[in-house]
């Protein structure tokens, strides 16, 4: 038999960059009403429903029913209304997939959708019952299912990313804060700004401005999930003060940090 030996350095390199992660994931049964844009996408798995409740997707004009053994993907970016009673219970999850920081393979090109899943409702069920280590398994088990069977569409990246850029990928992930600059990573790499940011965004498919903002706001809200305060926040993330990071993130989602804080925090945290 002829031994076969083949190598995938393209999916080596998008392994390296690929990212999943999850804010938090919850027993949902909540009396709410509202329309906003969400910063991470939500799969919300629907054990019990009521008449009446739907999530909308303004964006595309679509009105979801929500109904028992259904599972719902509402994509960041997105205008959402929530119309949700307290007889209405979900295990709903937030999460972020990428393979560039901050920059979510999910978007508002990608319509919400529902999906007629009564077994991964159950496994989602059966969560509740196990231990924390062995339920995080499963939950990310189950948003890899989701996600292979409905890929994203902006898989968009060069096969060949250069060295330096995947150094300057590494440096937004790890430093990125409110003072960056994308002539401070020009310099990273010993290049000149104007010729760096047409060449990495070739490259990368993403301006250097942008990574810089949406990492940014990423960082935000996963300090939203803390106990930090919005002062100790804006102070980690290099603002000026509470009153800039606040109008920042307002700007972008379309309520304030407290608002979010409010209506999306966790009700019960299982990881």
């Amino acid at each position: 038999m002829t031994a076969r030996h083949q190598r995938f350095t393209v999916l080596k390199q998008v392994n390296n960059l690929f990212m999943l992660d999850i804010d938090h994931v919850e027993l949902l049964a909540h009396d709410f009403h509202q329309t906003l844009v969400h910063p991470r996408n939500i799969l919300s798995f629907a054990l019990e429903a009521s008449p009446g409740d739907f999530y909308g997707d303004l964006t595309h004009g679509k009105s979801l029913d929500v109904r028992p053994g259904h599972l719902y993907f509402l994509p960041t970016g997105n205008t959402l209304h929530f119309t949700r009673s307290l007889s209405t219970l979900t295990v709903t999850l937030h999460f972020g997939l990428s393979l560039l920081p901050g920059v979510d393979l999910y978007s508002a090109a990608d319509p919400c959708l529902m999906e007629y899943a009564p077994d991964a409702v159950e496994r989602m069920r059966a969560c509740l019952e196990m231990p924390p280590a062995t339920a995080a398994l499963q939950i990310r088990a189950e948003v890899f299912r989701f996600c292979a069977r409905h890929p994203p569409v902006r898989m968009s990246m060069s096969e060949a990313m250069p060295d330096a850029y995947l150094k300057v990928l590494d440096h937004i992930r790890n430093h990125c804060d409110a003072k960056m600059t994308v002539r401070d990573l020009a310099k990273l790499i010993d290049m000149r700004q104007d010729v760096f940011s047409r060449s990495f965004k070739r490259a990368v498919g993403q301006s250097p401005h942008a990574l810089i903002r949406q990492t940014l706001l990423r960082q935000i809200v996963d300090y939203l999930y803390s106990d930090l305060t919005l002062k100790e926040i804006a102070t980690k993330m290099r603002f000026c003060s509470e009153f800039y990071l606040s109008r920042y993130f307002s700007q972008h989602f379309g309520i304030s940090p407290r608002e979010f804080r409010t209506n999306i925090a966790p009700v019960r945290k299982m990881l």
